[in-house]
């Protein structure tokens, strides 16, 4: 066997042992040998912390509408979430989408989220939540009302949804800007308008205007009529002929006098005696404006006798009843007087005539001299 001598130089010895013993410690090292026992191997590397992938981006929403908002990172798992707003969390907000209903009071809000695992966290950009007013709507325009003078009237508009607040005015045709209260307005600032009209505001034509961050909407127009202050008070008996307690000609009509005019359905009726007693036949007359009525007998009233005129049923034109009204008045006694020379009123100058009424001739029997009496309230009879 051939052998082969390699000679070095004396410069290359030194390194070159070196080397060698380097080699042999590495040697050892890795077979776990060497005089110490060997080293723990290093510890492996931690995992990575949570990286976002796709940032939350910005959204609008109407009001009252939903919607969301999501991430998308990496890392080791177990990965969790944390959504906030404007900077604090979101009670139940722990899921990489985050749902919700908009509402207007988080508009311009700004949205982040905490992704966090056992090496650390990290948090996403802010993400703008841009909500939308919701408009109302009417549901009930305001309806025409009709009123009369002095007695309030009230125009309403009801409205559904909206975003808040809702505020409400209320216009009127021909005038400049919205109405104010005042005067005989109340309720200009809220959905109910209260007027308490004049004769002036006959035909006034309004509407609603309902504002919110929506915008402006408008109603429908009303219109008011208005009309006198109703009549209330009803009819009163201004005269009675006869009058009550007097005496009067047997040829007398029975006649009343009203405040205003009156139906025609009036019952007016005149009895002998008391109420109780037997009608008398009469035809009743109205006058054109039916404030006098008029009770004709058919016949002339008995002499001396007393009677009792009835009325009822008085309704004014405005439907106000009035109570019922009755009276009593009596004829004057039979007078027989044959013909003789002289005044024949002379024998008679002793019997007054008390309150007689409408001065009437009387119907004298054939051969009997007629008369004609006049009122005299308690003096004699005078010859006219």
């Amino acid at each position: 066997m051939n052998r082969i001598a390699l000679r070095l130089p004396p410069r290359l010895l030194v390194p070159l042992s070196r080397l060698l013993a380097t080699a042999a410690v590495a040697a050892l090292s890795a077979c776990g040998g060497g005089g110490d026992g060997g080293s723990p191997p290093p510890p492996p590397p931690p995992p990575p912390a949570p990286t976002i992938v796709t940032q939350p981006a910005a959204t609008t929403v109407l009001d009252a509408a939903p919607g969301s908002f999501s991430v998308v990172a990496n890392g080791a798992a177990p990965l969790t979430f944390q959504w906030r707003r404007n900077g604090t969390d979101i009670a139940g907000a722990t899921a990489a989408i985050h749902n919700f209903t908009a509402d207007f009071a988080d508009n311009g809000a700004i949205y982040t989220v905490v992704v966090s695992n056992a090496a650390g966290s990290t948090t996403s950009n802010g993400a703008t939540l841009n909500v939308t007013p919701r408009a109302p709507t009417i549901t009930t325009q305001p309806a025409s009302a009709t009123g009369f003078v002095g007695e309030p009237v009230i125009l309403r508009v009801v409205v559904a949804g909206g975003t808040p607040p809702v505020t409400f005015s209320w216009q009127r045709a021909g005038q400049v800007g919205l109405i104010a209260d005042g005067g005989n307005i109340s309720g200009a600032r809220s959905d109910t308008l209260r007027i308490v009209p004049t004769a002036a505001d006959d035909g006034a034509i309004f509407n609603a205007v309902v504002i919110n961050p929506a915008g402006t909407l408008e109603s429908t127009s009303a219109t008011l009529t208005v009309r006198p202050a109703p009549d209330l008070t009803p009819a009163t008996i201004l005269a009675r002929s006869p009058a009550p307690g007097s005496i009067a000609l047997t040829t007398t009509s029975v006649e009343v006098r009203f405040s205003e005019p009156v139906s025609r359905g009036l019952e007016f009726e005149l009895r002998s005696g008391s109420v109780g007693g037997a009608i008398v036949p009469a035809r009743v007359v109205v006058n054109a404006d039916r404030r006098i009525f008029a009770l004709i007998p058919t016949a002339a009233l008995a002499a001396n006798a007393s009677f009792t005129v009835r009325v009822a049923r008085i309704v004014d034109d405005a439907g106000n009843q009035s109570p019922d009204a009755s009276w009593a008045f009596s004829t004057l006694p039979f007078l027989s007087l044959a013909p003789q020379s002289g005044d024949p009123l002379s024998r008679i100058a002793a019997s007054p005539v008390v309150n007689v009424q409408h001065p009437r001739p009387v119907s004298a029997a054939q051969g009997a001299p007629a008369l004609a009496l006049a009122q005299v309230d308690g003096s004699t009879p005078q010859r006219r």
